[in-house]
């Protein structure tokens, strides 16, 4: 079972400068705050993995599943929630198994974003979300678990399909994810010589 809120709240004295700070106001009024690597919080305060997943042609894998009213489509990254002792990238490599029947390849730590809701039912939360580049080859289409279709988008369509509406975060994450992408190719042409 994947880790649930904690009890305490991380230590936000120890984070560096922010790159963004982006407020939202749905489902209620919670913030994300963006920080890039090498910051690295404490896995106890993280809650999910995600990645931006591209294939060998440089496209980005989305997954489909249900929004919160269990209806309405909602194309996301593929990730999810920590197993206790899993480290982020065996998470994404889970995740990206069970939600996109596909095979992480390669990943690298692109950043998290602390979310602050302060308005939640249970009280104030505060925890990050990991957000990692990985390259992925696709298996066989057979979804079993909350995904229920899988899309490739290009670069350009991305931050449009992506159910995440206006945000500077999925930019972020596109923006240093094509870069990742981008090192990784050139590091494999280097490679190949």
């Amino acid at each position: 079972m994947a880790r649930g809120f904690r009890a305490t709240l991380p230590d936000k004295s120890l984070e560096p400068t922010p790159r963004l700070v982006e407020t939202h106001d749905q489902p209620r009024p919670w913030t994300a705050t963006w920080f890039d690597p090498p910051f690295l919080p404490e896995l106890d305060h993280v809650d999910q993995a995600y990645g931006i997943c591209f294939t060998n042609e440089g496209e980005i894998l989305l997954i489909c599943s249900h929004d919160l009213d269990g209806v309405t489509p909602y194309w996301n990254l593929p990730g999810g929630g920590l197993m206790p002792g899993e480290t982020l990238e065996q998470c994404l490599t889970r995740e990206v198994a069970e939600e996109a029947c596909a095979r992480v390849i390669g990943s690298r730590y692109l950043g998290c974003q602390r979310v602050d809701d302060l308005e939640h039912p249970d009280g104030p939360q505060s925890f990050y979300q990991a957000r990692l580049w990985a390259r992925v080859e696709l298996d066989r289409w057979d979804p079993r678990h909350e995904a229920f279709e899988r899309r490739l988008v290009t670069p350009a369509e991305f931050l449009s399909v992506l159910a995440w509406g206006p945000s500077l975060t999925a930019a972020v994450i596109l923006e240093d994810g094509l870069r990742l992408d981008a090192e990784a190719k050139l590091s494999e042409r280097v490679t190949d010589t």
